[in-house]
């Protein structure tokens, strides 16, 4: 884990980086930073997560599982109510129980199979604090391998913002706990999904 700056909060076209921290091995990289900024008289703290991992089947294999996250993320308590590969334009929402109440959103922005999938959640504000989210996922060939590689970013604005207070919640937020989400759940069940799939080699 390296900290950094812990004062200014930067502007938009150059964040401040609070904390860098990085784990992985051979089968998997996971790789987070934390950024403030300053923009229109509001400040914004939120975190990046880098993620990468490969699944031992060629994308078009790997994409008709990958695009539908229910097939490999109900194990972990997150629930969809559509397949983002199949939904470009459209808005979907996720919960904690099959069917239940929506408790955040998702708009696919791009959908390109075999290749892409971009996610932006609709800006929520609670108690003032405007929520944000940017996500992005590529699918690489490699052999008759996929690199799956993600980009997720969380942020929280407001013009009163507790910038320090806010950095020390995301640093918490992103070690061990997303570590094992991505790592030893995520990953493992998109990898064993895709082994099970009649498609597969």
């Amino acid at each position: 884990m390296k900290t950094m700056a812990t004062e200014s909060v930067g502007t938009a076209l150059q964040p401040v980086c609070h904390a860098v921290f990085v784990q992985g091995n051979d089968e998997f990289f996971y790789n987070r930073d934390i950024f403030s900024y300053e923009s229109g008289g509001e400040k914004t703290v939120g975190y990046n997560a880098n993620i990468q991992f490969t699944v031992a089947s060629p994308a078009r294999r790997v994409w008709p599982i990958f695009k539908d996250f229910n097939l490999w993320q109900n194990d972990f308590g997150h629930y969809y109510s559509g397949a983002f590969g199949d939904k470009e334009g459209e808005m979907v929402h996720i919960t904690d129980k099959n069917r239940g109440p929506p408790q955040g959103f998702y708009i696919v922005e791009h959908s390109i199979p075999e290749h892409l999938l971009v996610l932006a959640q609709p800006v929520c504000e609670t108690d003032g604090i405007k929520h944000i989210g940017t996500h992005a996922f590529i699918l690489t060939d490699r052999g008759h391998k996929t690199v799956v590689t993600g980009l997720m970013q969380h942020a929280k604005r407001s013009a009163t913002l507790d910038v320090a207070g806010t950095i020390a919640e995301y640093d918490v937020m992103i070690r061990e706990a997303k570590v094992h989400k991505w790592a030893t759940v995520l990953g493992q069940a998109l990898r064993a999904r895709v082994a099970a799939s009649p498609s597969s080699p």
